[in-house]
């Protein structure tokens, strides 16, 4: 499977939800795909430390992700709203003619559902305090699934 590769510091595991600015012609090109393919693109995390210039490794396992919502921004920029769909291994890179990095990828393992217990339900409270006190994070989950302990510890 060849999906577009997205490097980005922000990573996000199955069910998990970001929202990205998009400038770059490449990165326009990767959108316009993935809304036109159903198939999505990867966000692969990279060091916030490191320039686009200097990156030439990204995790094996990485986050293939679907666009769920795209509005104008200022300035002329694309926002996207995006949220994880599965864990997928990437086996190999290459720069297409535009530096747009595709990925050579298969299937990986996916956490199962686990139901919260009173052993762990203080991580589901502690997940519901930070979308109260950061409202913007907050807002992307309409629906919080607060009782399965892999969607809670996966944000």
């Amino acid at each position: 499977m060849k999906i577009p590769l997205l490097p980005h510091t922000d990573h996000l595991l199955p069910k998990g939800r970001a929202k990205l600015t998009i400038a770059q012609a490449r990165h326009i090109r990767m959108v316009k795909e993935a809304l036109s393919s159903n198939e999505g693109f990867l966000m692969a995390m990279i060091d916030s430390n490191r320039e686009e210039s200097e990156i030439t490794e990204v995790p094996a396992l990485t986050t293939r992700v679907q666009i769920i919502d795209f509005h104008r921004l200022e300035g002329d920029l694309l926002g996207i709203t995006v949220e994880g769909i599965d864990i997928l291994r990437i086996m190999k890179i290459h720069v297409d003619f535009d530096h747009l990095l595709i990925a050579d990828c298969s299937s990986y393992f996916i956490w199962p559902p686990f139901p919260a217990t009173s052993a762990n339900q203080y991580l589901a409270d502690k997940l519901k305090q930070l979308h109260a006190t950061v409202p913007d994070l907050g807002e992307l989950y309409t629906e919080p699934k607060y009782s399965d302990m892999t969607w809670v510890c996966q944000r």
